[in-house]
């Protein structure tokens, strides 16, 4: 009896062991698991808040009268990128269709892919054509990009133009 006994008690020993080394086998491949989405996750440059978020929320109304006051100039952009030149070419028409000159201001631009390397740079009107303005930015990647547009033409005329353009070869 005493062999049978010493049988049974290592066969449940075994069985403990084999039960324990499971279970903690299972409790890591769950890690593992977790831990290769997170660095997927923290990885991934499309995975990132857009610039200046939270800015943008506790100004939601200052915004919403800026372009209710920009609306009501009744001007009009069209923009167009030149990705060998690494520029947006825009355009500024009033409600009659004449070009709007005299104007300076920013340009602020990002892929929503890449939402975190968003972009400002100078607005600068061209010489030789009235209305028509340069922003010097590389927008080469195809794709959604998220557009805001902020000119002033002295203090009482600021037009704002915020859009998602779709540019594609």
């Amino acid at each position: 009896m005493s062999t049978s006994t010493s049988d049974s008690k290592s066969q449940e020993r075994r069985s403990v062991r084999f039960w324990s080394i499971f279970i903690l086998a299972l409790m890591a491949i769950n890690l593992s698991v977790a831990l290769v989405a997170i660095v997927i996750a923290v990885g991934d440059p499309s995975f990132k808040p857009v610039p200046s978020y939270g800015e943008n929320a506790v100004d939601w109304e200052t915004q919403k009268k800026l372009q209710a006051k920009s609306d009501s100039l009744g001007w009009t952009a069209s923009l167009n990128r030149n990705p060998a030149r690494k520029e947006v070419l825009v355009s500024i028409i009033d409600r009659v269709g004449d070009p709007v000159s005299g104007m300076s201001g920013t340009l602020r631009a990002h892929h929503f892919t890449r939402a975190s390397e968003s972009v400002t740079v100078p607005v600068v009107e061209s010489k030789t054509e009235p209305g028509r303005y340069k922003a010097d930015i590389d927008v080469s990647k195809d794709g959604r990009w998220q557009v805001t547009l902020r000119l002033m033409r002295g203090e009482d005329e600021v037009f704002f133009w915020d859009h998602d353009v779709e540019w594609y070869h």
